[in-house]
This record gives structure tokens, sequence and C-alpha cells, in this order.
């Protein structure tokens, strides 16, 4: 009788009889890691380990990548824009918008008509709210935090629609200080087509260099809240001038607005609603924040900002 030459994983006279599995009890894999073996030879067992985890014996668990500083970290890997999650020099990792076919923007405060309320206490400030896809605000100590480092500056770009009609601001230089301070705001002269909100001067005052101020903790450079006009507009802001305010009331009906000036006609007690330098209302408005370094490189190009903007507006 022939004798017969088995495949490495069985015995006997006619080759029926199987050997031990190699993997029996899933070997010395343990918890986080399957065992296999080759094929060929039935031997020479080794683990594939669940992802976390390293190893022989799949016990050691895998350091975890630190999430990007920002969105123009996640900017060098796509271009593709969305919700993104980002981790603070002050160790909390909040989910952003980036705006990355843009170059890699961090969007710090949105507004669309989604009935979000922007009129919150003081402390309600100091967090992030919201949803990133739509109206959000990144908190005041998160963009104390992205903007107190002194190695990265940061610039700041306000995008604002009428309807569909855009407008833009950008300034080189913004930095938020901390609570002890008030989240005082600083920034640069700007530059663009919607005037410079931060620096406007009425009755000596500026919303640059003011601190912030809500309902229930009133820090503006007018002597009373009463006097300032964009106080009343129900939402936290920079209130110096009482000209601007960006956080204040967003009617969710399109029709409360007049069609060519933005003028909120149909729920005046709201106070002025969304206003910026001197202009009386927009309808949608976003904050994003650059590395001050990247800047140059998006600024040069006004047909593409403008289609930019257009983009914003149209949705």
């Amino acid at each position: 009788m022939p004798e017969c030459h088995c495949h490495p994983c069985y015995s006997g006279a006619i080759c029926d009889i199987p050997k031990p599995d190699p993997c029996a009890n899933n070997g010395a894999c343990g918890a986080h890691g399957t065992c296999a073996y080759d094929q060929a030879t039935c031997s020479n067992q080794y683990c594939v380990c669940d992802p976390g985890y390293t190893g022989p014996f799949c016990i050691q668990i895998l350091p975890t990548p630190p999430l990007p500083r920002d969105c123009y970290d996640i900017y060098q890997t796509t271009a593709v824009d969305g919700v993104y999650a980002i981790q603070l020099p002050n160790n909390n990792a909040v989910e952003v918008l980036c705006d990355l076919t843009g170059g890699g923007w961090t969007v710090i405060q949105s507004r669309t008509s989604d009935g979000m309320d922007f009129n919150r206490l003081y402390d309600q400030y100091k967090s992030d709210f919201g949803n990133p896809g739509s109206s959000f605000w990144l908190g005041l100590e998160n963009i104390h935090s992205l903007t107190a480092q002194n190695a990265t500056p940061y610039a700041l770009k306000i995008d604002l629609c009428c309807h569909s009609a855009a407008k833009a601001e950008t300034y080189d230089y913004f930095y938020v200080a901390d609570s002890a301070d008030k989240y005082r705001l600083n920034v640069s002269s700007g530059t663009g087509n919607a005037g410079d909100g931060f620096n406007y001067i009425a009755y000596t005052f500026t919303d640059n260099g003011s601190q912030f101020s809500t309902f229930d903790n009133y820090n503006g450079q007018f002597p009373a809240a009463g006097l300032c006009t964009s106080f009343g507009g129900n939402g936290g802001w920079w209130f110096g001038s009482c000209t601007s305010n960006l956080n204040g009331f967003l009617s969710a009906n399109s029709s409360d607005y007049d069609p060519q000036t933005c003028e909120l006609i149909a729920i005046p007690t709201n106070g002025p609603g969304l206003t910026w330098n001197t202009d009386v209302l927009y309808t949608k408005a976003r904050m994003k924040v650059i590395r001050y370094s990247q800047l140059p490189s998006l600024i040069r190009d006004s047909a593409y900002e403008h289609q930019q903007l257009a983009a914003f507006c149209s949705f």
C-alpha cells in the first residue's frame, strides 16, 4: 500500500486525523487579540491585536495619538470641510467646524437661523454650547486658551451675511484675555468690506479693549447698560462702542427681516439683533481663526475669497 504524505495539519495512515488546533482557546492571545497560525505548516502561531493594543500577546496598550491643535493641523491631511475634534492647550477636547477649503480656519462662533438661544448667563458663555455645524460658541475659556499661545499668534476673520449678500473683515491679531481680566478683547486694525467694527469709536469707546458682558454681568465701557444699544440685543459681547453684537437675537424666520437692509422688523422687543459696525443687521455670521503665519497666503486671492463668502451666505 502506498505511503500517505499528510498535510501538516493531519496525521494517521490515511491522513484523516486532525492535529490539535494550534489556536485552541485563542492560544495565548488573551482578551484583546485573535490567534492565527501558518495554514501551510499548521504552526507558527501569532496574535492579531485589536485596535489600540500591541505586543506578542496583545496586552500592551498603544498610546493614544494626540488630537490636532486646531483646524490648520487637520488641513495638513484633508481639505474636506466638516466637524472635527481638536485639543486645546488647556487640554479641553472639543468639536469644532473646520473651514478647510478656505485653508484651515477654526470656527469659534457661528450664527444661523436655527433658533439657538444666545441670551445666556455669563458663566454659560465661559464654556462651549450649541452645534458646531450650525449655531455655536466655542466658549471664552477655550477661546482664551487657543489665542493665548505667544509662540502661535492667531488671526481672526468675520464673515457676515445679509440674506445672500456677503461681507467680511479680517484682523491680523486676535487675543482674548483670561477670566481674571473678564476675557478682555485685543485685536489689530481690521481690513475688508464689512467695516472695522471692533475698532469703531462711539463716545470715545471701542469694543477692542473691552471686557465681556452678558445681561447678568455687565462689564461694558458705557457707564450704564441702558445706554448701550447693542447690549439690548440679547446676547453676550465685548460692549465698547455698543454698535456691534454678533451674539444678539437671531430670528428663525427670514420674513422677520427687511429684504434689503436685514433690519429686524417683526420682533423689535428682542433688540437690534446681529449688528456689526454701523450696519443695522445681519442674518448670518461666523468668527473663525487661523495661525497668523498662514494668513498672508489666504487673503491674496480676492476672487476666491468672494467665492467662499458667497457659498457661506447661500445656505
